[in-house]
């Protein structure tokens, strides 16, 4: 608390030496006025419904879809939403691709999971797959296209195996 008045410069330091001495005799009573000060409820609410509606983007890893989310709730320090409601809007805008992640990561349901013991699931995941490419690969409705293709270049590329099997056939022993 002494060092807090070194940390403000301009406004925020004149606005601090403007209250009546021994108004602010806590660090939560300090951290309460100044955020009702600097953060208006516009930007307060504007934080909060990004947070709550957040979804990994397509091409986004789960590594970095956890950085933003974290980065979402450093914007608003003061957001006020427990850790299991966090935790669970984060994995509910997960991409189905990640969602099997979590799931292969956490040997089963993460619900079953604490959440502390989520918070750490998803740290772990995201320091294991930083270097890795995991992009969300969503499911899109187009994605049947290029399934069939993939599915056909395989059946050529198998076709091709069993023709040059049948020219060279193996000697039994």
């Amino acid at each position: 608390m002494r060092v807090f008045p070194y940390t403000l410069k301009d406004k925020a330091k004149y606005w601090l030496n403007s209250l009546k001495p021994g108004t602010l005799t806590t660090w939560g009573a300090i951290q309460k006025k100044f955020l009702e000060k600097y953060f208006s409820k516009q930007k307060t609410d504007m934080l909060r419904d990004k947070i709550f509606l957040f979804a990994q983007q397509d091409d986004e890893s789960f590594c970095e879809a956890w950085e933003r989310f974290n980065g979402l709730l450093n914007q608003c320090p003061h957001h006020g939403i427990p850790l299991k409601l966090q935790m669970r809007m984060f994995y509910k805008g997960l991409t189905p691709f990640s969602h099997n992640i979590v799931t292969n990561f956490a040997g089963g349901s993460y619900k079953t999971k604490t959440p502390e013991e989520t918070y750490e699931l998803f740290e772990g995941i995201a320091m294991e797959t930083q270097h890795i490419d995991t992009r969300g690969k969503r499911i899109a409705g187009g994605s049947n296209d290029s399934s069939s293709v993939q599915i056909s270049k395989l059946e050529q590329k198998l076709d091709a195996l069993l023709a040059l099997n049948s020219r060279n056939p193996s000697k039994e022993v």
